[in-house]
């Protein structure tokens, strides 16, 4: 990491876990580290629970900036040149996960598609915000794109096929609720897993393709297909990845 935070930031002392990007940006003042993660720099931000962590990367998505009333408001909004992706982690998703694969042979496999299908719905969700598709009281629009519907059936399309699967309908909500429900499917792969022998288990494996999913390459594989939509090419996305110390240890 090219760049530590390493501040008590006591200036939030609540859990913005809850809280949407408008209404953490609604009371937000902006300590010195804010600055150093806005320049686009692999960055660790490091601090006790409570010392607002997640404040800081809960901000920098588009919708807080949006939203954000302060005079550092407006020049970061038009010099912050990245789509901020905000990828919590809950320790409960987490226990469940490591639980489920608990002695399974290709455990790390089905962690990591499970993690992916996470990841992917926060780009997505990025990805959506974007188009337009969200509605929240934001008073300052940036860095929008409009997309035609045509163009978001293509680009749901898009994805659904690199994933293997095929939701109901060709549409950003409908895509979102698919990925909830793929992410269910993954769970239950695992617990079926334990009801097979050894060999058993890795036949299934090997035939499930979902299983060699791969982060990173599948969030290329949805910003590529925001960039089709668009017209937008060679943009910057950031990953915001929150209390990450609490992903499974594969991750």
């Amino acid at each position: 990491m090219s760049t530590s935070i390493e501040k008590s930031m006591l200036y939030s002392s609540f859990n913005a876990r809850a809280l949407n990007p408008v209404e953490v940006a609604s009371t937000f003042i902006p300590p010195p580290e804010f600055l150093k993660l806005t320049n686009g720099a692999h960055t660790l931000v490091v601090g006790p629970r409570g010392s607002g962590k997640t404040t800081l990367l809960k901000m920098l998505q588009q919708a807080a900036i949006e939203s954000w009333e302060h005079e550092l408001a407006h020049p970061l909004r038009t010099s912050i040149n990245f789509t901020g992706v905000f990828i919590p982690t809950d320790v409960t998703f987490t226990s469940q996960l490591e639980a489920a694969v608990d002695g399974l042979d290709g455990g790390d496999a089905i962690v990591r598609a499970a993690y992916t299908l996470h990841t992917l719905r926060a780009v997505m969700a990025a990805i959506e915000y974007r188009c337009g598709r969200v509605r929240l009281p934001v008073r300052h629009l940036v860095r929008r794109v409009e997309v035609s519907d045509e163009s978001e059936r293509e680009l749901v399309a898009s994805i659904s096929h690199s994933l293997q699967r095929s939701p109901r309908t060709l549409s950003f909500s409908s895509f979102r609720a698919e990925l909830a429900s793929w992410l269910t499917d993954i769970f239950e792969f695992a617990q079926k897993q334990k009801l097979l022998s050894t060999k058993e288990q890795q036949d299934s494996l090997a035939s499930s393709g979902f299983l060699r999913l791969d982060i990173v390459r599948t969030a290329k594989v949805a910003i590529d297909a925001f960039e089709v939509a668009s017209g937008l090419y060679g943009e910057k996305w950031a990953f915001l990845c929150d209390e990450l110390e609490l992903a499974p240890k594969i991750i």
